[in-house]
């Protein structure tokens, strides 16, 4: 907040209502730089979230898929292999 006893005006009026435009003014500015900040804090949480889902991807899940996809494969090709059999169809 302003202190209108700064502003060095004789007229009480004059000097009243210049207090009240530079804290108009003041407080303008203020919402206008939180909104710049919340649009930063957003666009740098936005980046965050996107590294480090890629973070994930490359260190995590890929390599874990492909780990386990051989294993997966084999477990598949048993499971049919035995469902095939107790159905009666041949193992191709």
């Amino acid at each position: 907040m302003i202190d209108s006893s700064n502003i060095s005006i004789r007229n009480e009026r004059v000097k009243h209502a210049a207090s009240a435009y530079v804290q108009s003014t003041a407080i303008l500015a203020n919402r206008d730089q939180e909104w710049f900040s919340t649009l930063w804090e957003r666009i740098r949480d936005h980046y965050l979230a996107m590294q480090l889902e890629s973070c994930w991807y490359i260190y995590v899940r890929t390599p874990l898929s492909e780990l386990f996809r051989p294993m997966f494969q084999f477990l598949d090709y048993v499971v049919n292999g035995v469902t095939r059999l107790l159905s009666g169809r041949s193992l191709e």
